[in-house]
């Protein structure tokens, strides 16, 4: 299984300036805002447990 995120703050690397968050958020995500590490924490989590026992070969987008 493989998780295609979209953009996520983090630190790395300095972390995000905001105006190029705005642009992000604006025109490549679903939601309309930069995603925060909590947002994909539970299912890259919950990945090895027995309630995603079926979930295997895929690519799941975020």
């Amino acid at each position: 299984m493989s998780v295609a995120i979209s953009p996520i703050r983090t630190d790395h690397g300095g972390g995000m300036r905001e105006a190029f968050a705005t642009i992000l958020a604006a025109g490549q995500t679903a939601l309309g805002r930069v995603g925060a590490p909590d947002d994909i924490g539970g299912l890259i989590a919950g990945r090895p447990s027995d309630d995603h026992r079926w979930v295997n070969a895929q690519n799941i987008a975020t």
